[in-house]
């Protein structure tokens, strides 16, 4: 995927490498074990594929599904459906509403506001959403209208939610 100021032929990690350290770290299963290693937390996203050498291709692909800035640990789980690679249930705030204040939802939207914290809110989403990470933001819409937005600042996985 390309960013115009960087270019559609050049690979994004590789344009950051130009002006970020890389500090090498662990790759690390679900399970606990470290499968490989990593050139920086910054060259991959979450739910994105993972090339690991050695490990890769052996019973299916590796994603990211968690990154540890303070261990600079990459977390890596096996398979596209992996539990652990989707959200059903975000916090974001502050949030901004495009009217001033928050609308209604009711049961017919594809998400159910739980709560709202002067600011912030916690959304569950009927259907687990794939790749939902902090920093993202989460965009509410009805229909083609924006409602508002928020930056992520929480996650929590289907895994966890058995």
């Amino acid at each position: 995927m390309g960013i115009c100021f960087v270019g559609e032929r050049r690979r994004f990690d590789k344009f950051l490498a130009e002006y970020l350290p890389q500090r090498e770290g662990d790759v690390v299963a679900s399970n606990g074990r470290v499968i490989g290693r990593h050139h920086g937390l910054f060259t991959k996203t979450i739910g994105q594929a993972a090339s690991i050498p050695g490990v890769s291709g052996m019973n299916g692909k590796w994603y990211i599904y968690a990154k540890d800035p303070v261990k600079n640990c990459m977390y890596a789980a096996l398979g596209r459906e992996n539990p652990l690679l989707f959200s059903n249930d975000i916090t974001a705030g502050p949030m901004h509403w495009i009217a001033g204040t928050a609308p209604k939802f009711g049961p017919d939207n594809r998400l159910e506001l739980d709560a709202q914290v002067r600011d912030h809110i916690s959304v569950r989403f009927r259907d687990a959403q794939f790749g939902v990470a902090s920093g993202q933001y989460l965009t509410l819409y009805q229909g083609d209208v924006c409602l508002g937005s928020a930056p992520i600042g929480s996650t929590t996985d289907t895994a966890r939610n058995r």
